[in-house]
């Protein structure tokens, strides 16, 4: 029998990429080419390790993983992370410095198949938009075009003058240019603004948050 500590670390990290694939232990098997799950079950209970065999068919199946790590716990667990769906590269930055977003070293990476399409993840420091977004929410954002904006959702918005957190709404005043109103939800302490959209220089939409807990 495989030593009991060994063993339970094995099925820690295996257990990861299975409810990672969304698929049962059983169908994982399959997944990998297994004829048999029993493996995979002996894993679990602990029986076994992680053979060679086991993890050349995991990283067949999935290239994203680390074949090292799945073998050993050292290292990452990703081949690379920047290149895996669903990991959104993370910078510990404030919304000042999306500007140069481009140019920014990520400080790690989130994994979070539902958000996909956000382009990078952000914290987001400020009452503004309490109490929907806390101080504190990582932000999942997606660069677009103002056409493609959808009123009454959030957008950080760029200027040349400031870079900001608001939902964006429909503008019903008459103007020779397109306007639309960035509203803060803490519409007592923060005016909503009326900007032409022809001065936002750049437009993400928030595709997703998490709001941290202590």
């Amino acid at each position: 029998m495989a030593n009991s500590t060994t063993a339970k670390d094995c099925w820690s990290r295996l257990s990861q990429v299975v409810e990672e694939s969304g698929l049962t232990l059983h169908s994982f098997a399959m997944a990998i080419g297994l004829s048999r799950s029993e493996t995979l079950y002996q894993i679990r209970r602990g029986q076994i390790g992680i053979s060679n065999k086991v993890a050349d068919a995991v990283i067949a199946a999935y290239p994203q993983y680390n074949k090292a790590w799945l073998l050993t716990g050292f290292g990452n667990k990703y081949a690379d992370p920047s290149q895996v769906k669903g990991h959104i590269p993370f910078y510990n930055c404030n919304l000042s410095q999306i500007v140069n977003i481009e140019h920014l070293v990520p400080a790690s990476y989130i994994f979070l198949p539902m958000a996909s399409s956000a382009d990078f993840a952000i914290i987001y420091h400020g009452d503004d938009m309490m109490p929907s977004i806390p101080s504190g929410t990582v932000l999942m954002l997606s660069k677009c075009e103002p056409k493609s904006v959808i009123f009454g959702n959030e957008y950080v918005v760029q200027t040349d003058q400031y870079v900001t957190l608001r939902r964006v709404r429909s503008d019903e005043y008459s103007s020779a240019e397109p306007t639309v109103r960035l509203e803060a939800d803490d519409s007592q302490r923060f005016d909503s603004q009326r900007i032409r959209i022809a001065d936002i220089s750049a437009l993400y939409a928030v595709k997703a948050r998490i709001i941290l807990k202590n």
